[in-house]
């Protein structure tokens, strides 16, 4: 589609779902729908208004990706990102967050020297020593541009405070 029709599109759209949300909650006290109904499918369609005028905005006024991605290239980032989402949620939640709560609220025998353990591993400057080693270890592994390779430095750096933290 050209840019000048992403305009039309979008101003098309916005014109259109404003009628209909003008008739819905002209509808109200009628019998046609209910008003919890009403309450979800408006907001619902403003919604969709809202995405489609922005992705017809950025599309047709050529607005550079950079400063304001269409939400279509938010969408696609995300639906590939998932299977990196999906590790960082297993990292913090199952295993930070489940120790944490462990190590405070069920208080297990030697809870303490972990703790100790997890705060002096928080003294070593990994942030910034590592780095060319992490990179290293990665090349050798075959890691580098890959899903395993942004998640491996995240556990092994991050896993100490996010317990603490948690």
């Amino acid at each position: 589609m050209s840019a000048s029709g992403w305009l039309i599109f979008a101003l098309l759209f916005w014109a259109a779902a404003w009628a209909l949300n003008e008739w819905l909650v002209r509808q109200e006290g009628s019998m046609l729908f209910s008003r919890r109904s009403l309450g979800v499918v408006v907001p619902l369609i403003f919604g969709a208004t809202l995405l489609v005028l922005w992705e017809g905005l950025t599309r047709g006024l050529n607005i550079p990706t950079v400063l304001l991605p269409p939400p279509s290239m938010i969408w696609e980032r995300i639906v590939n990102s998932v299977p990196l989402l999906w590790a960082d949620f297993r990292q913090t939640f199952l295993k930070a967050v489940l120790a944490g709560y462990a190590l405070v609220h069920m208080r297990p025998r030697g809870g303490g020297i972990v703790i100790a353990a997890l705060l002096i591993s928080l003294y070593f400057p990994t942030r910034v020593v590592s780095i060319i080693s992490v990179y290293e270890i990665q090349h050798s592994l075959g890691l580098i541009n890959s899903t395993a390779g942004l998640i491996l430095p995240y556990v092994t750096l991050n896993l100490a405070i996010s317990v603490l933290i948690m």
